[in-house]
């Protein structure tokens, strides 16, 4: 059973500093969404309970988040991120972290730059589906972005930077003969498309040429070795100091179209109608020590709060489970 969606953690502005490390830890445990729940968390912060100095630490965040989001291309998630950075700039934060915000809008602006070109298009591949300058912007965002080789490398054949598509016939051709490694004329047909293709997908290209030689490198011998050795070394360098571009998609399981996640619960505990800041974690076959929860009724005067979970859990076939959820958008069961 699957539970999509998230909660805002850690609201408080004092439990502001301890979110995201948990957050990360939570991530590493049960492979949440975690750029959704980054967003959540920041939306959920009560700004007017925060301190300049807690300001400007949320502000670096939302920029750090939103820089995430765009290597990531999830341009929604950019936007929201993008929303937050400019609520919290309305109050008093560091000129620093006014400077990292403009440099985000910045890069948040060439992003939806980029989806409207592909947008129109996709709008012209529908009407003309041989179109080159489409079929390039579209076939780069499928093969480099989304890592759908099937789709995008027959759309890069047609495009028009025709060494870029003389590198995806190479890589339909060394793919199609069974031969999913790259042979010498691949990379070199990759590696004189880096003079050629759009500036935002040079780094991709330098990278596809790199994989290529590095095999080579490995495994060639006599001049065909000795290239691809002299290559590897300068694209290397180069690849280095560039940031990975982090795949816009997420794994599914074999055989599905479900995402792969771990099993285990996340969850915040609500009291009085109103989130208490409290992260709960659950694991099957093992017990939940609720004494932190009956403390926070105890504060409250309370005789009654509510944990709610997300999540995966996991239980044996032969027991009985009775569960009531509210069932809303992208919600799985």
């Amino acid at each position: 059973m699957h539970f999509a969606g998230s909660r805002p953690v850690g609201p408080e502005g004092k439990d502001f500093e301890q979110a995201p490390p948990a957050l990360d830890r939570l991530h590493e445990e049960f492979e949440i969404d975690l750029l959704a729940f980054q967003v959540k968390l920041l939306e959920g912060l009560p700004l007017e309970g925060l301190t300049a100095e807690q300001r400007t630490a949320a502000l670096t965040a939302a920029c750090a988040y939103g820089q995430e989001a765009l290597s990531a291309v999830r341009l929604s998630e950019a936007e929201s991120l993008a929303a937050v950075a400019r609520q919290i700039m309305a109050k008093s934060v560091s000129n620093e972290a006014k400077a990292e915000s403009k440099v985000y809008f910045e890069a948040l602006a060439q992003l939806r730059k980029r989806f409207g070109l592909l947008k129109r298009a996709e709008q012209t591949l529908a009407s003309a589906p041989d179109d080159p300058v489409a079929n390039q912007a579209v076939g780069l965002h499928h093969f480099f972005v989304l890592r759908d080789a099937e789709k995008g490398l027959p759309m890069l054949a047609k495009a028009t930077d025709a060494k870029l598509a003389a590198a995806a016939k190479a890589r339909q051709k060394n793919l199609e003969n069974g031969a999913g490694k790259a042979s010498l004329e691949e990379a070199n047909a990759w590696y004189l498309a880096i003079s050629t293709v759009p500036a935002e997908y040079k780094i991709d290209v330098q990278r596809q040429a790199l994989e290529g030689y590095t095999l080579i490198a490995s495994s060639g011998t006599g001049l065909e070795k000795a290239k691809a050795e002299q290559r590897r070394d300068e694209l290397a360098a180069v690849v280095a100091s560039a940031p990975e571009r982090k795949p816009s998609t997420t794994k599914s399981r074999p055989g599905t179209d479900l995402p792969e996640f771990s099993p285990g619960l996340v969850g915040r505990f609500v009291l009085n109608g109103k989130d208490a800041g409290v992260l709960l974690t659950y694991q099957s076959n093992r017990q939940l020590n609720v004494d932190k929860l009956r403390e926070l009724l105890a504060e409250a005067k309370a005789t009654e709060g509510q944990a709610m979970f997300e999540g995966i859990f996991e239980c044996p076939a032969s027991t009985t489970v009775v569960i009531q959820w509210h069932r809303g958008a992208g919600e799985i069961i």
